[in-house]
């Protein structure tokens, strides 16, 4: 019977490969005015698990990423997929969003990350000067499985996990 060590390693790995699965995030921003957005943008992610996004400066959520550092960030698994609407596996991030200059060292890995996974519209992207590169580095995190199944995500990269269990008060 396996215990609770094992069953952690094995949620941290169905949690890697349910983020795996997506091309694209949906982001919840807010504008200077406290105004919130929500929008989606594709991603790559690196090996410390921060989400690279490549946006323009048109969208909304560009301006207020850029106005208002802060981002929340959600993968949720699709509703023809699910068994149970109201338990929707998900894992959602609240991160700080970093400007990374497209000129810059620290760019080419992400921009080539990108380029990889998602091809020529990227030289097409790439060409417009109003296509700025975030970095949306995790803060905190939730991984939930399905009803009674919830965890916090806490420590170095985000990488532990602590199952999340009902409130003393009932909430």
């Amino acid at each position: 019977m396996p215990d609770a060590n094992d069953r952690l390693q094995e949620t941290r790995e169905v949690l890697a490969g349910f983020i795996d699965d997506f091309e694209s995030l949906v982001i919840a921003s807010v504008d200077e005015a406290g105004q919130p957005a929500a929008s989606y943008a594709p991603f790559v992610r690196d090996d410390a698990g921060h989400f690279y996004i490549f946006v323009s400066l048109l969208a909304e959520h560009t301006r207020n990423l850029l106005g208002q550092p802060r981002a929340s960030i959600l993968f949720i698994e699709p509703e023809m997929q699910t068994r149970q609407i109201f338990a929707r596996r998900r894992a959602s991030f609240r991160c700080r969003v970093e400007p990374i200059a497209r000129d810059s060292d620290e760019a080419e890995v992400p921009l080539a990350r990108l380029r990889e996974r998602f091809g020529e519209i990227m030289d097409l992207l790439g060409g417009l000067g109003d296509f700025r590169l975030l970095r949306l580095v995790p803060e905190e995190g939730r991984f939930v499985i399905g009803f009674g199944q919830a965890y916090r995500l806490t420590g170095p990269h985000l990488a532990e996990l602590e199952p999340i269990g009902p409130r003393e008060d009932g909430g």
